[in-house]
């Protein structure tokens, strides 16, 4: 039997999606991800969860619904600096 490896993500971010015509900076950044690989059984192979700090303050509004607040993100890395690790965690 071939080994499937799935990936399996859920982020948190600072809202909700804007329509498509707005600019990218109007969208919402990531503020959690959480990345895991299993393989055809459910095990673990890998996995990543980390807070993401965005270029922007959490409103009291997102902290209330995610319990994610400015400071717990104060000294996390930036989406910038993660996307290397993200980008080989789903394609390596």
């Amino acid at each position: 039997m071939t080994t499937k490896i799935t990936v399996l993500f859920d982020t948190e971010t600072t809202g909700l999606l804007a329509p498509e015509a707005n600019d990218l900076d109007s969208q919402p950044y990531i503020t959690e991800i959480c990345c895991v690989k299993v393989d055809n059984d459910f095990n673990l192979i890998e996995e990543i969860d980390t807070f993401i700090k965005p270029p922007i303050p959490i409103s009291e509004e997102i902290t209330r619904i995610t319990s994610i607040t400015n400071r717990d993100v104060a000294n996390a890395p930036s989406f910038e600096q993660m996307y290397p690790r993200l980008a080989e965690f789903f394609t390596g």
